[in-house]
């Protein structure tokens, strides 16, 4: 390792036996001499950052006080490129006086973190990075963890790192049901903007599949009315396909009420095309039946159509017997139309399940 690199290393390595031993004199001093004054400190999770040495160095100076008992146990500190050091530690300790939500009051945690520390040209510290990590396998208690995320969930929910860190601890072992939907308590109200978020969708996805369709019904009531418009929703479309998936139809039934009207045009939508897909594998036997008298009204173009031709296949395959039976007698209702969908660049694909339909029939 070249010395700059062994530098880097050793002024990290300083930082952390500093807060370890409370000095905040240390701190300061050696924060002034290591760190740039517009260094920037952010909390990638949280989506908050600090600027400047004096609002790092305090920021840190007010941990030591807001958490009298914190400590750190440091795991490794590595070089991480020329100019990079990458530190895995693991932070306790109890908040008594409010600092970040993050940290339950009165509760100790106990986070696994991993923090990255850019240096300038000069060998100063110009930009550091923590973010909090859940081992989903771990076998400790997380209680205060599940609090303290409980109480930022829905400022987490909009950034990616905040976004992993709820969707580890709701597949984390040990996790009650009862706990993982407290977890998002902060999401209700907001599960139309989380829905559309990029990183939120992902938090209600990972729910959606995590706890009990009745859990999920706040989520429902805030689609409800809008159900198409989400359908269209590149994100949003997501959410929907779980509903279907895991929810009863009873309960997901006036979301796909609000979607039937639309069928035509839902499946010519390069999103909405696979909520009617969902719809036709996951719906109930009435909504499957309806949806496909809706595709047979206009079920030529639809066949022939890019998108559209793969929700008939999707019909074909997961419709009724009967149902099937009407949506080909509309697709093909004499040998020429069937040649003819089989002579279309798109329309042949649905001519050839079509024929193996035929062929299972026979067999």
């Amino acid at each position: 390792m070249c010395p700059s690199c062994a530098d880097h290393v050793e002024i990290v390595g300083h930082c952390f036996a500093l807060m370890q031993r409370k000095d905040l004199e240390g701190i300061q001093a050696h924060y002034s001499n290591t760190h740039s004054s517009n260094v920037e400190m952010t909390m990638l999770d949280r989506g908050i950052a600090f600027w400047g040495v004096e609002a790092v160095s305090g920021f840190l100076a007010r941990m030591l006080t807001s958490i009298p008992d914190l400590d750190y146990f440091v795991h490794s500190i590595t070089q991480d490129g020329p100019s990079s050091v990458k530190a895995e530690f693991t932070m306790t300790g109890t908040q008594t006086q409010p600092l970040t939500p993050i940290f339950p009051m009165g509760k100790r945690f106990q986070w696994l973190c991993s923090a990255q520390f850019d240096f300038d040209s000069v060998g100063k510290i110009h930009r550091r990075s923590v973010s909090f990590n859940i081992d989903p396998a771990s076998s400790l208690d997380m209680s205060a963890n599940l609090e303290g995320l409980s109480q930022c969930s829905l400022a987490l929910a909009s950034t990616p790192s905040g976004s992993r860190l709820l969707q580890l601890a709701i597949e984390a072992n040990g996790v009650s049901d009862n706990a993982r939907v407290l977890l998002i308590d902060q999401l209700r109200g907001h599960a139309w903007d989380t829905a559309g978020s990029p990183h939120g969708n992902h938090v209600l996805q990972k729910l959606i599949a995590s706890v009990p369709p009745q859990r999920l019904q706040f989520i429902i009531d805030e689609l409800a009315g809008r159900a198409a418009e989400a359908a269209e929703h590149q994100k949003r479309c997501r959410i929907l396909e779980r509903l279907l998936e895991h929810c009863p139809g009873s309960m997901t039934a006036r979301l796909v009420e609000e979607l039937l009207p639309k069928a035509s045009w839902l499946a010519r939508h390069p999103f909405g095309n696979f909520v009617v897909q969902h719809i036709l594998e996951h719906g109930s036997p009435e909504h499957k039946q309806r949806m496909v008298i809706a595709l047979c009204e206009d079920a030529g173009r639809l066949a022939r159509h890019r998108i559209a031709s793969n929700v008939v296949r999707a019909a074909l395959i997961h419709a009724q017997s009967q149902d099937r039976a009407e949506l080909v007698q509309a697709l093909a209702p004499d040998h020429q139309e069937l040649l003819n969908l089989g002579k279309h660049r798109i329309g042949s694909f649905v001519c050839r399940e079509i024929k193996l339909l035929s062929k299972k029939h026979d067999a």
